[in-house]
Order: C-alpha cells, then sequence, then structure tokens
C-alpha cells in the first residue's frame, strides 16, 4: 500500500474489542482491537484489497449500531494510509458534511470516518488526536487516547486535528464510509 505524507492526505485534494463510550457520542473507541500481524497485513497489503475494507466495515457496523448514529453506510472511499513525521500536523478539520452540498458523483457522502493507529506512542511524541464537542457544556476539546492497536470511528462531520509531530514517526490508516445525505 502506498503511503501518503500527511500533505497529501484527507480529506482530499480538491477540498480532502474493548468498547469505550462517550456520553456525547462524538466517537466510538476499539481499544486492542489489532494486532502486530494485523498491522503488518496492512503495510503489506494492496490499495484495493476487498478483505481489508471487509476488516474495517466490521468496525464500522459496530461502531454504527453501538453509538447509535445508524447511519446508512454503502460505499466507501480509497483508504488512506498516512505517515506524520517532526512538525506535521492536521489542524481542525471535518472530513465531510454529509448532506447534499457535500456530495461525491456517486450520489454519497461521506458519513462516517475510521483512523486505525498502527505506531507505537513510544516511536513519536506529539501527534495527539483532539475532538471538538460542540455539545458538551462548556464546549470542550477532547483528547482521545490513541495508541497502536486502537480503532476510532466517529461521524465524518465531526471537527478534529492532529496536533504537531515533535519527534519521530506516526503511522495510521483511514478510511471514509459513504453514504446517501442525511435527510
Amino acid at each position: 500500500m502506498k503511503v501518503l505524507e500527511s500533505e497529501e492526505a484527507c480529506p482530499d485534494p480538491q477540498s480532502n474489542y474493548k468498547k469505550i463510550k462517550v456520553q456525547s457520542n462524538d466517537y466510538w473507541h476499539f481499544e486492542d482491537a489489532l494486532t502486530d500481524n494485523d498491522i503488518q497485513w496492512i503495510f503489506d497489503t494492496f490499495d484495493d484489497d476487498p478483505r481489508l475494507v471487509t476488516f474495517l466495515r466490521g468496525f464500522i457496523n459496530s461502531a454504527n449500531e453501538l453509538a447509535g448514529w445508524n447511519y446508512d453506510i454503502r460505499s466507501n472511499e480509497p483508504l488512506q494510509l498516512k505517515k506524520y513525521t517532526t512538525n506535521n500536523y492536521y489542524k481542525w478539520h471535518k472530513d465531510g458534511l454529509c448532506d447534499h452540498n457535500s456530495v461525491w458523483p456517486d450520489g454519497y457522502t461521506r458519513k462516517l470516518s475510521i483512523v486505525l493507529h498502527l505506531s507505537d506512542t513510544k516511536d513519536y511524541d506529539g501527534g495527539a488526536f483532539q475532538i471538538f464537542a460542540p455539545c458538551k457544556r462548556p464546549p470542550e476539546i477532547l483528547d482521545i487516547p490513541v495508541r497502536k492497536y486502537s480503532v476510532l470511528v466517529f461521524p465524518s462531520h465531526v471537527v478534529h486535528q492532529v496536533t504537531p509531530i515533535t519527534r519521530g514517526e506516526r503511522y495510521i490508516l483511514t478510511a471514509f464510509f459513504t453514504g446517501p445525505p442525511l435527510v
């Protein structure tokens, strides 16, 4: 699989099994959901390997149901294997809006984003994954405790960022699962 540098990655160049539950339903986190063999398989596989999409779809379906989002998910965009290095970051953004104004040519829009964490936190400093939770009172920034082997699923319209890497390299696999716009 081709590794994208963080500048090339999400959302897109044109515009781009232990469950932890949060009360706001801003995200769903699966800790220790991956193994070293899974991670090696991800690095060794081809971008369009349907087995990898099926593997990710299991997490998407579980989170979609358990978090109560119940989004109509019908497809996915190409997978992105990304590398963040020193001074790389991804500022506050949304992966999609889920509305009728942000549909792709196939008529679908991004609904759920998934991030698989493939690097050990001892291999890099910085790179915190943060979600802005506007529904909390007062609104707050949630630091999501991600580490190697964890999988994070969240609605694509949730505002999030990755803080700058200050040392080392951080690898992640991201994908966007799509469906008809929300009504």
